[in-house]
């Protein structure tokens, strides 16, 4: 499993999003055709949020709390983590 810390607008799929509302659903959406486009293949993507990750401040590179798991296999390991994802 591989984990992203959400940020206020530089996550790396912020341009896939195009959903006029905001739900985990269409983020966990975005998040899978994003990781499709890079040519990694997700068997599952969960949104949890952890409180000691929020920033509370307004900057793009801001964690928001939200922690991106990803289940994927360890053979995409390097691109996951060229994207800033961790372990």
């Amino acid at each position: 499993v591989f984990y992203f810390d959400e940020t206020g607008c530089s996550n790396p799929w912020d341009e896939y999003y195009s959903v006029d509302t905001f739900s985990i659903e269409a983020l966990s959406e975005t998040i899978h055709a994003f990781l499709i486009d890079e040519g990694i293949g997700a068997e599952s993507i969960d949104i949890g949020f952890d409180s000691s990750k929020v920033e509370l401040c307004y900057a793009c590179h801001c964690t928001t709390g939200r922690v991106i798991s990803v289940k994927a296999t360890r053979g995409d390991r390097r691109k996951l983590k060229n994207l800033n994802f961790y372990e």
